[in-house]
């Protein structure tokens, strides 16, 4: 039995409806979603899709214990989708002896770079928290895919679509792993069942890096340019002066930073393969495609 907390928000949702697909559909007995609002025109979309799945939307609210545990009552996977890390989620996880848990990460790998940014000082805690309680019983995954690629591409991370501007730090030449929330979600799929498999849980390590496609600012640059026919400027801020009075509550400014400090380049140290073996499962998503789709105005 595999449930998804947070199920009708943006990333949440593409986990769904990944879960309910095939080839993942027939490997659960169960398919929670958990929703806040079980009633609500988003978990009613979801219920759309069943199509004869073993699955239902399941009411979860962290601030209700009993909820909680009555959402999670069975349940072996726990792929948690919510927005921030919330304890009550793990300490669910732990009351009902769940054996795998994948974290709300999807984006930095917080173990590597050393920060304090409140928000991922907060997800590491989680973590750890979540192998400190789950001892030896329980397996828990986070799973780091540098940007989304669709949101990754705005003013709020240097990307002036309307002036043509765009804003690295450091270097333009920094590689910059995307990946789309289709990819995101299959590999969640994937790792899901790969952890809860005996035979191939060993195969999957506590940290999960997955790269959809990398790429530097100067590339989009070019990229953006060919399609659109239109100059674009690239704005290089030098590190030190980016750090300048860079609080650790601005969190955007502080991707571009780690962006520009090479921390989200996954492009070659990752989990491709573990996952979507030679591509054989499906195709990772490129910014080229990305861009060639008209997914970054000019």
């Amino acid at each position: 039995i595999v449930a998804v907390a947070g199920s009708t928000g943006s990333l949440g949702k593409n986990i769904s409806k990944a879960l309910l697909q095939p080839p993942y559909v027939s490997s659960f007995s169960e398919i929670r979603l958990l929703a806040r609002s079980p009633t609500s025109d988003k978990a009613k979309e979801l219920e759309s899709l069943f199509a004869g799945a073993p699955a239902r939307v399941v009411y979860f609210n962290t601030e209700d214990e009993k909820s909680v545990d009555e959402a999670l009552k069975g349940v072996d996977i726990v792929v948690n989708a919510l927005t921030h890390a919330d304890d009550s989620v793990v300490d669910g996880v732990i009351r009902n002896k769940v054996k795998v848990y994948i974290p709300s990460e999807f984006g930095v790998d917080h173990k590597a770079y050393v920060t304090d940014v409140n928000v991922w000082v907060a997800k590491k805690a989680h973590v750890q928290k979540a192998v400190e309680q789950g001892g030896g019983n329980l397996k828990v995954v986070s799973i780091y895919v540098g940007l989304f690629l669709e949101t990754g591409f705005g003013p709020w991370l240097g990307y002036d679509t309307t002036n043509n501007v765009y804003t690295a730090v450091g270097s333009s030449d920094a590689i910059i792993t995307y990946t789309s929330l289709d990819d995101i979600s299959n590999s969640v799929a994937r790792l899901a069942l790969l952890s809860a498999d005996p035979t191939t849980a060993a195969t999957v390590p506590a940290h999960v890096r997955i790269s959809g496609s990398g790429v530097s600012v100067k590339q989009v640059q070019e990229l953006v340019e060919k399609k659109s026919g239109k100059k674009i400027t690239v704005k290089v801020v030098p590190l030190d002066e980016w750090k300048e009075g860079l609080k650790s509550t601005d969190v955007l400014k502080q991707i571009l930073l780690a962006a520009g400090e090479g921390w989200l380049n996954y492009s070659k140290v990752n989990s491709n393969e573990l996952v979507n073996p030679g591509e054989s499962l499906w195709k990772w998503k490129t910014v080229e495609e990305f861009v060639e789709a008209g997914g970054i105005s000019a």
